[in-house]
Protein backbone atom coordinates (compact mmCIF):
# COMPACT_ATOMS: atom_id res chain seq x y z
CA UNK A 1 0.00 0.00 0.00
CA UNK A 2 1.17 3.58 -0.84
CA UNK A 3 2.00 6.43 1.64
CA UNK A 4 -1.13 8.23 0.04
CA UNK A 5 -3.74 5.32 -0.12
CA UNK A 6 -2.67 4.58 3.73
CA UNK A 7 -3.46 8.73 4.07
CA UNK A 8 -6.54 8.58 2.54
CA UNK A 9 -7.94 5.49 4.50
CA UNK A 10 -11.19 6.02 6.14
CA UNK A 11 -11.75 5.93 9.51
CA UNK A 12 -15.40 5.79 11.16
CA UNK A 13 -16.03 7.63 14.39
CA UNK A 14 -17.60 6.68 17.58
CA UNK A 15 -19.96 9.23 16.31
CA UNK A 16 -20.52 7.35 12.82
CA UNK A 17 -18.70 10.05 11.12
CA UNK A 18 -16.51 8.94 8.11
CA UNK A 19 -13.09 10.27 7.68
CA UNK A 20 -9.22 10.11 6.43
CA UNK A 21 -6.81 9.27 8.39
CA UNK A 22 -4.74 12.10 7.18
CA UNK A 23 -7.54 14.30 8.89
CA UNK A 24 -7.70 12.41 12.16
CA UNK A 25 -3.68 13.17 12.84
CA UNK A 26 -4.12 16.48 11.52
CA UNK A 27 -7.16 16.98 14.17
CA UNK A 28 -5.25 14.77 16.86
CA UNK A 29 -2.33 17.30 16.59
CA UNK A 30 -4.51 20.55 16.60
CA UNK A 31 -5.83 19.32 19.96
CA UNK A 32 -2.34 19.11 21.40
CA UNK A 33 -1.10 22.48 20.09
CA UNK A 34 -4.72 24.00 21.82
CA UNK A 35 -3.96 22.13 24.85
CA UNK A 36 -0.80 23.85 24.84
CA UNK A 37 -1.75 27.14 25.18
CA UNK A 38 -4.05 26.27 28.31
CA UNK A 39 -3.50 27.91 31.21
CA UNK A 40 -1.67 25.75 34.01
CA UNK A 41 -4.56 25.68 36.26
CA UNK A 42 -6.83 24.87 33.86
CA UNK A 43 -4.32 22.03 32.77
CA UNK A 44 -4.62 20.52 36.69
CA UNK A 45 -8.52 21.06 36.33
CA UNK A 46 -8.72 18.50 33.31
CA UNK A 47 -6.07 16.49 35.54
CA UNK A 48 -8.45 16.13 38.38
CA UNK A 49 -11.52 15.76 36.33
CA UNK A 50 -9.70 12.63 34.52
CA UNK A 51 -8.84 11.13 38.05
CA UNK A 52 -12.24 11.43 39.13
CA UNK A 53 -13.32 9.26 35.92
CA UNK A 54 -10.90 7.20 36.78
CA UNK A 55 -11.68 6.41 40.10
CA UNK A 56 -14.79 5.95 39.46
CA UNK A 57 -14.12 2.93 36.47
CA UNK A 58 -10.87 1.50 38.42
CA UNK A 59 -12.35 1.80 41.95
CA UNK A 60 -11.49 4.50 44.75
CA UNK A 61 -7.42 3.56 45.77
CA UNK A 62 -6.77 6.10 43.11
CA UNK A 63 -5.63 9.99 44.44
CA UNK A 64 -7.88 12.30 43.24
CA UNK A 65 -6.07 15.90 43.86
CA UNK A 66 -7.52 18.78 45.44
CA UNK A 67 -8.41 21.99 43.36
Amino acid sequence: MEKKDIEETKIVTGENKIITRKKLFEDKANFHKEQAHLSFEEKIRILVKLQEIASRIKGSDRIIWKT
